[in-house]
C-alpha cells in the first residue's frame, strides 16, 4: 500500500484544516464565500483567479459552474490517523496553486516524508497536467512491492 497526495492539507491527527493551513496567505481565489445552507465555495473574480487559472477557459468555466460546494463542517472537522503515517507517500505540489499557497503544500509534503515532485500547474492538475499526476501515481505503484 502507499499513499498519494496532491491538493490536499496532509491530514495529521488532531488538527483541523485552518490548523494545519497555519499562518499561510490566502490564495488569489478570494477565500471562501459562504452561501446559506453552511457550504463554502471559491469566491473567483476572472478566469486567472480561478482554481484552474491553467485550464481551457470554457473548460474552467464549466467546471465552476458545476463544482458542488463543500459542507463548512470540513474545516472544523478533525481528521484520523493519515495514512501516511504508516505508508510510503508522495505528493504532487502544484507549484501554480492559487488556492493553498504552494509553500503550504511543500510544508505538508516534508511533514509527510513523501516523495515529493513539483510541477508548474494550478489548484487542479489531473486536469491541466494528467500526465504528470499518472506518472507520479505509476512512479509511487511502481517503488513499493505488490502485496496480496
Amino acid at each position: 500500500m502507499m499513499s498519494v497526495s496532491w491538493r490536499t492539507t496532509a491530514s495529521c491527527l488532531s488538527r483541523s484544516s485552518p490548523k494545519l493551513r497555519g499562518s499561510f496567505p490566502a490564495g488569489k481565489t478570494g477565500g471562501i464565500a459562504t452561501p446559506a445552507a453552511q457550504q463554502a465555495s471559491a469566491k473567483c473574480s476572472s478566469a486567472a483567479d480561478t482554481p484552474a487559472a491553467d485550464v481551457d477557459p470554457v473548460k474552467a468555466k464549466v467546471m465552476y459552474a458545476v463544482q458542488q460546494p463543500l459542507a463548512t463542517s470540513a474545516f472544523g472537522d478533525v481528521m484520523g490517523v493519515p495514512a501516511w503515517k504508516t505508508l510510503p507517500s508522495w505528493y504532487l505540489v502544484a507549484a501554480d496553486d492559487q488556492a493553498i499557497p504552494p509553500d503550504a503544500e511543500r510544508q505538508f509534503a516534508a511533514r509527510m516524508g513523501a516523495t515529493t515532485v513539483e510541477i508548474p500547474s494550478s489548484h487542479v492538475p489531473m486536469v491541466s497536467h494528467p500526465g504528470d499526476v499518472t506518472q507520479l501515481i505509476k512512479t509511487a505503484a511502481e517503488a513499493v512491492p505488490a502485496t496480496s
